[in-house]
């Protein structure tokens, strides 16, 4: 993986989203002026998009639903050793999969 350009990202609700590579997206947000971010794949991302359930494993992590489309993402922090949470809207979901589409390279797409 290499070093992520601060410039290249796609902006979100509260935050950014920085495709990673290899259909993993850094999703970092400010929400409460406590940074926090948290990495997911695009299989998740695809699962919380088309969810109906309240809580979802992800392939690092878990997600709670917040209602109304909006998902709470948990992840353990190796370094930090603490948790990371970051909240994702239905309107996140579809623009990390649509920058998915643009952004990733075809042999990511279609490993993915």
């Amino acid at each position: 993986m290499g070093k992520l350009d601060k410039r290249d990202y796609t902006p979100l609700n509260e935050g950014r989203v920085y495709y990673m590579g290899d259909g993993l997206f850094l999703v970092a947000k400010e929400g409460d002026g406590r940074g926090q971010s948290v990495v997911v794949a695009y299989e998740d991302v695809q699962a919380l998009r088309d969810s109906k359930a309240t809580a979802l494993k992800l392939t690092d992590g878990t997600a709670q639903s917040m209602g109304d489309g909006m998902w709470l993402i948990t992840q353990f922090d190796e370094l930090s050793r603490d948790t990371q949470d970051v909240t994702l809207t239905g309107q996140d979901c579809e623009t990390i999969l649509t920058t998915y589409a643009y952004a990733a390279p075809a042999a990511d797409r279609l490993a993915a």
